[in-house]
């Protein structure tokens, strides 16, 4: 987002809001922030604060896996994605396969990524094994890995929320002396960078960022620029990347 508007007039504040915050109405008491225009990334609960679009609203943008219907959005739709990863892990053979997801699921019931992991699991048979964790660091996902392989060492397969949460997953598979891929397939989400550079390559959903940014400042320009015009809403798909992680 830096890049996309880094030749423009406009200064791009970046400030984290916690979605406990935003559901205490947060950014309508006693949060306001003088700004031109909002993007807001992967908040499910902040375009609850915003009305639809209109003359007299602050422009405001959603993107990311989660999106406000009532306002101009750029989505990436994860759900087939995930379908295709979680198909992956079967096809391959990996019958008890662990999906490391975040508490904040329970109160997204449409959330993608989950919906995705029961309904193929579901498909071909087996049985669910859900670790939620509050705290989606690196860390964290390295302890409760190590948790779960040693209450449920025949666990074939692991499917993180997240690129992070696969990072710390797979520390823990390798201190663990598993082979990542033969013994254990991981499969993360985001397709951070970094992902193709371990040893073995992570397996992830790689999300379509560099569009999504753009297509968002276009649409906050188109916004700032008329007010009246209609909403704008594009939906992008992701893709999944096959590496070793999740390879016999």
């Amino acid at each position: 987002m830096r890049n996309v508007i880094k030749t423009s007039e406009f200064e791009l504040v970046i400030r984290d809001i916690e979605d406990e915050l935003v559901r205490d109405n947060g950014l309508s008491n006693g949060y306001k922030i003088p700004v031109d225009g909002i993007i807001a990334f992967d908040t499910p609960n902040a375009g609850k604060q915003f009305g639809r679009a209109d003359a007299a609203a602050t422009p405001f943008i959603s993107m990311g896996a989660f999106w406000s219907e009532d306002n101009d959005y750029v989505g990436i739709d994860l759900y087939p994605g995930a379908i295709e990863a979680v198909s992956h892990l079967v096809e391959t053979g990996r019958r008890h396969i662990l999906y490391l997801a975040p508490d904040s699921d329970e109160d997204v019931p449409y959330e993608a990524r989950m919906l995705a992991y029961r309904e193929v699991t579901e498909a071909a048979g087996l049985k669910p094994c859900l670790v939620r964790t509050r705290d989606l660091s690196v860390s964290s996902a390295w302890r409760l890995v190590t948790e779960a392989m040693q209450m449920h060492p025949d666990i074939d397969a692991i499917f993180c929320h997240n690129d992070d949460m696969a990072f710390g997953a797979h520390r823990a598979l390798s201190d663990r002396g598993c082979r990542i891929g033969p013994d254990v397939a991981l499969v993360g989400c985001d397709g951070i960078e970094e992902t193709e550079y371990l040893s073995p390559p992570i397996t992830s959903i790689v999300q379509p960022v560099d569009e999504m940014c753009e297509l968002a400042w276009e649409f906050l320009q188109n916004r700032l620029n008329d007010p009246t015009i209609p909403l704008q809403q594009r939906i992008l798909k992701p893709r999944l990347v096959v590496r070793a992680s999740s390879q016999q």
